[in-house]
């Protein structure tokens, strides 16, 4: 199974989703991710606050060496896609006409994403940064643990209704 994560830059969010389920080493299980902007990245190939997460965790065997474009045939690809916000989601159905196939829609805020104040960070607040990313990390992990669970279950797809604890929207 192809599990395809897509967040906004392909320098943070994905990119550690992508160690992390990668890091199971669930056998015919493989991640990779994409950005919907990624070909605007300006920061290299990955955020340095993600690679400090990557490295601190002994993620960065697990990761994919560069950002990658989020294109319809990446999405077409893949077993099971998973956006990182609603948000990014629409995005992919407006731009690239994603119809669907097994996908799950998580809420895991980008640092800064207006909607989440705790999110917010001045520039040049690096300890600040720090603590965001840990926490949006543990989210991470979170997330990635029931994904495990329910690709193990046969359930990639599947997630608790709207309103419940992390859950978004999902169908499959």
């Amino acid at each position: 199974m192809h599990v395809h994560f897509v967040c906004a830059g392909n320098a943070y969010r994905s990119r550690l989703a992508e160690a992390l389920l990668n890091s199971h080493g669930l056998p015919g299980v493989r991640a990779s991710s994409s950005g919907t902007v990624a070909a605007e990245n300006l920061n290299g190939p990955v955020s340095w606050t993600a690679l400090r997460l990557l490295k601190r965790h002994g993620l960065i065997a697990f990761m994919s060496p560069q950002w990658t474009q989020t294109a319809p045939e990446l999405l077409a690809a893949a077993d099971l896609v998973v956006f990182m916000e609603p948000a990014i989601h629409g995005y992919c159905v407006s731009a690239f006409g994603f119809a669907g196939g097994a996908f799950e829609v998580w809420d895991v805020p980008d640092v800064g994403d207006p909607r989440f104040p705790e999110q917010q960070v001045a520039t040049g607040d690096d300890l600040r940064l720090i603590a965001i990313t840990e926490a949006t990390f543990a989210r991470l992990q979170h997330e990635v643990a029931a994904l495990v669970e329910r690709l193990i279950a046969g359930r990639a797809g599947e997630r608790p209704a709207a309103g419940a604890a992390g859950a978004a929207e999902a169908t499959s």
